[in-house]
């Protein structure tokens, strides 16, 4: 049966409750400017009704309410959002790694104001088309041989780039996979936490939010997938690999198997290869072992057609008499990286060949047809020459890149896009909750004053009643 001492105890949920809820708004205005924080609400719900059926229990229907309590706190998130957004984080990370990595192939590959690979090939064409003009010339015989080492010192030096920005990549990617193994060994730390925590029945708000920027994180690393279970575990997977699960993390590492000097990515607990489908780590991949390699062959493709073109005249040619020599190579090494002038032509350059007979220091028709070499079909399967193939290098170059920088953009647009709408729902709203906490205050004040009230009653039962008439 309702007492007076029911109204007390009523008050004081009342108040405890709206305690509670100015709690809450006050946690939402301190991390107002938290990154990663998700804005929280005490949900409050009606105590259940008095309804115990009693002797002394009036005879109609009737419940009487029992004040309010705080039920939990609820946490702004949508978990499916999350997932929309960090897909396309990942993909905005993946594509902005290879957009990075071939902006800094593009500045090792210059072709602008006659300063690039082309203009070194014009001038040793053309250095050999003046030496056919007059072969006995000295002069124009050292220029012959300057231009050639000054276009296999630029192939060296472009292929020496490449290969350091490579390495630089795969450095990048050996480094990455530390984090990775960080994020998920602390996730998995989080994961026994709430799963704790969950089990005692609490909200662990704070905790959820903590692995949220983790996995936000693993996300643009990897792109990393995440199921939610009901029991607040968070199973996190690369490729189809889980990484992270309850309170365990499995680790990733990143080893030379191949002997190449790249790293290969696989799980140390059974020796399987990984695979990063998107993310950071799948752009500095792709950069590696895709972007940058088809420069590099590009460019082994073009020493090696040097040395087959150019050393398949010159070993038919023969040299300035008495010495008349023939037979000799032009250029040396197999590609980019060996490519050089034979040295016996660089200290004699008599030996340089131009003639088609021996004894003939006025003919210079093998000296024409190494010039005539510019304009031979010897690139790609016979259609294009060695400068239009090279030109064609830069331009695919020139599209590979731009179409990176897109996709980065355009990833990045719907990132940004979704990352706002999130922040509508689960971000902090000051004015909103300075009117939550207003709201809050005056519902204390009003529940301390029914106390106060129930009070007084109790003070006139217990020291008034029973002294009239005394």
């Amino acid at each position: 049966m309702p007492t007076l001492f029911s109204g007390i105890n009523l008050a004081l949920r009342a108040l405890l409750a709206h305690q509670q809820s100015q709690l809450v708004t006050n946690h939402n205005i301190a991390n107002a400017n938290t990154p990663g924080y998700t804005r929280e609400e005490a949900v409050l719900v009606s105590e259940r009704p008095y309804t115990l059926p009693a002797f002394n229990r009036a005879e109609m229907a009737l419940q009487l309410g029992q004040g309010v309590l705080v039920s939990s706190v609820r946490r702004f998130t949508l978990d499916f959002f999350d997932d929309r957004l960090r897909k396309e984080t990942a993909a905005a990370s993946d594509w902005g790694e290879r957009a990075s990595t071939l902006q800094q192939v593009e500045s090792l590959l210059p072709e602008a104001d006659g300063a690039g690979l082309s203009a070194r090939l014009d001038s040793f064409w053309s250095a050999w088309q003046s030496l056919s003009g007059d072969p006995a010339d000295m002069g124009l015989r050292a220029t012959v041989i300057n231009a050639a080492d000054r276009l296999a010192a630029m192939i060296r030096d472009r292929a020496s780039a490449l290969n350091a920005t490579r390495r630089d990549e795969n450095a990048l990617v050996t480094s990455l996979v530390g984090e990775v193994n960080n994020k998920a060994a602390n996730i998995a730390r989080l994961n026994k936490q709430i799963l704790s925590a969950v089990g005692a029945g609490d909200n662990p708000n704070d905790l959820l939010d903590q692995r949220d920027i983790l996995l936000d994180s693993l996300a643009e690393l990897t792109g990393s997938t995440v199921n939610f279970q009901s029991n607040g575990d968070a199973l996190v997977s690369i490729g189809g690999h889980i990484l992270a699960a309850a309170g365990e993390s499995q680790t990733l590492t990143a080893a030379d198997t191949n002997g190449d000097g790249l790293a290969d990515l696989s799980w140390s607990a059974d020796n399987r290869a990984a695979s990063t489908p998107s993310g950071r780590i799948g752009g500095a991949l792709k950069a590696r072992d895709t972007d940058i390699p088809a420069r590099l062959t590009a460019l082994d493709s073009l020493a090696s057609a040097l040395v087959t073109q150019v050393n398949a005249v010159h070993t038919t040619a023969f040299g300035l008499p008495p010495a008349n020599v023939t037979g000799q190579n032009f250029f040396t090494g197999t590609n980019a990286l060996t490519l050089a002038v034979n040295p016996t032509l660089a200290a004699d350059p008599t030996q340089l060949g131009a003639a088609a007979s021996a004894n003939s220091p006025g003919d210079g028709s093998k000296a024409l047809a190494a010039a005539q070499i510019a304009n031979a079909l010897v690139m790609s399967g016979g259609t294009r020459t060695l400068n239009n193939f090279w030109a064609d290098t830069i331009s695919q170059l020139g599209l590979d890149a731009q179409r990176a920088a897109d996709e980065e953009s355009a990833r990045g647009l719907v990132r940004d896009a979704l990352g706002k709408q999130k922040q509508s729902v689960a971000g902090v709203s000051l004015d909103e909750e300075a009117a939550r906490l207003v709201q809050s205050q005056r519902a204390y004040e009003a529940a301390a004053r029914v106390l106060t009230a129930f009070d007084e009653m109790a003070d006139t039962i217990i020291n008034r009643m029973g002294v009239v008439g005394r």
